[in-house]
Order: structure tokens, then sequence, then C-alpha cells
């Protein structure tokens, strides 16, 4: 009877040791899995009402605005302007929850370079409007913006934020700007790489908290299955010695 029950012992400890290197494990594995979704966007047929601004500024003619709804994440009802000297601004404007990044100056919209991180952590004041992220404001008119130059982007869709860039060149001297590509992240309060179209593996986030405490639960457990193992092999007669 006794020797039945020390099994049923062994037998659960060792079940519940399983589990909780299991539930460590199993939840570390689903922390790592996360994909990126990244989303290229076609200049050429921008927005739902599919703009085309790929031109000289945009391809607006001077003084005239081009509105580009829907202009990234489809159905979110955020808007781009692209103005070509609307009332002395030339550059980009935002309405309907679309942000840029921006010094937080007017005609200031920040340069990030390709790879740098667009997202929460990402040190920008973003804005909407035209003020800060247009390229020319009446005299004041931002440094120029070479090859592989971008502005960073992000729409607000309720709690949540969607962030993209958008690579493009300003050359103060000719008042002329140019948009050259851009992409966005479609899962909601994701980073994503200025340049990025590759869609690839997002950043690992850490382990969750559950998974954490289920790996120190199995490692306590491991310790005390071997100890509790070694205690009982000492106390247990062999089987020579029952034999007899």
């Amino acid at each position: 009877m006794k020797m039945n029950q020390k099994k049923a012992q062994k037998s659960g400890s060792r079940h519940r040791l399983e589990a909780y290197l299991a539930a460590g494990l199993g939840s570390c594995g689903l922390a790592s899995s996360a994909q990126a979704a990244v989303v290229t966007l076609d200049l050429t047929k921008a927005g739902s009402n599919q703009v085309d601004i790929t031109g000289v500024n945009g391809g607006a003619a001077f003084n005239f605005n081009r509105r580009v709804d829907n202009w990234f994440l489809p159905g979110s009802g955020n808007r781009l302007h692209v103005q070509n000297s609307v009332v002395f601004v030339t550059g980009l404007r935002s309405s309907y929850g679309l942000e840029f990044g921006t010094l937080g100056l007017k005609a200031s919209p920040q340069a990030f370079s390709q790879g740098d991180i667009i997202g929460s952590s990402t040190s920008t004041s973003w804005r909407t409007g035209s003020y800060n992220s247009s390229f020319k404001v009446t005299t004041t008119e931002s440094p120029a913006f070479g090859a592989n130059t971008y502005m960073a982007m992000r729409s607000t869709v309720g709690t949540d934020f969607y962030y993209g860039w958008i690579e493009v060149t300003w050359d103060p001297n000719t008042d002329q700007f140019r948009l050259i590509s851009a992409a966005y992240e479609d899962t909601p309060n994701t980073a994503i790489l200025a340049g990025d179209t590759s869609g690839g593996p997002a950043p690992v986030p850490e382990p969750a908290s559950s998974a954490v405490v289920a790996l120190l639960m199995g490692g306590a457990a491991l310790r005390k299955w071997r100890k509790n193992k070694n205690k009982q092999d000492a106390q247990e007669p062999s089987s020579e010695s029952l034999a007899s």
C-alpha cells in the first residue's frame, strides 16, 4: 500500500513538473512567433480615389491641392493633402486621423534614415495639419531631403495607432518635392522600419509574464522533484533485500 502511494506521489510530481515546463516553453514560443505585415502603397493610384502623386510636387499644379482619401489603411478615413504653394504652403498636409512626425516647428518634417524605427518609442512630435509637416510655409523652409530620406506617419483608429513611412525628396532651391514610395504596418501598435517593404519577422517581444512564472515554477519543481527522488531512492530497500 505504501509503495503504491509513493509511486502515485512521484507520478503526480512529475506531471506537475511537465505541465509547468510545457506552459512556460509554450508561451515563450507564442511570444516569438509574431510576424510583421508591411503593406506597400501604389503612389500612382493612391488612396480610395486613386490619385497619381508621383509627379513634381505630387503632380499638383501651382496654387493647387491634391487630396488623397483613405491615404493609407483602407477605410480609416484619414486624408493626405499634397499642396503646391496653396496659401503659401508647399508640401504635405494631413487630416482625419493622419499625422506626420515633425520637429514641432513650422515647416519642420523630421527626416528619417533607412532602417530607423517608427513607432510608439520614436522620438518625434506627431502633428496633423500643414504648418509643421510641409516643406515650406511662407518664408520658412525645411532643410533639403535627399535620397533615401523618409517621413514618419501614423493613423489613429479608435485607440490604436498604425505606423508607416513615405520616402520623399525636397529641394528648397527649386521649391520642388517628390514622393517616391510609401508603406505601412497593418498590425496595430506595431513599429515599422523606415524603408522596409519586406514584411519580415517583427522584433521578438519579451516572454509574457505568465510564461516567466511558469518557467520559474518549473525550475523550482524540478529541484524539489530531484531532491525528493534522491531521498526516496535512499530510503527504499533494494530489490535484493526484498528478495531475501
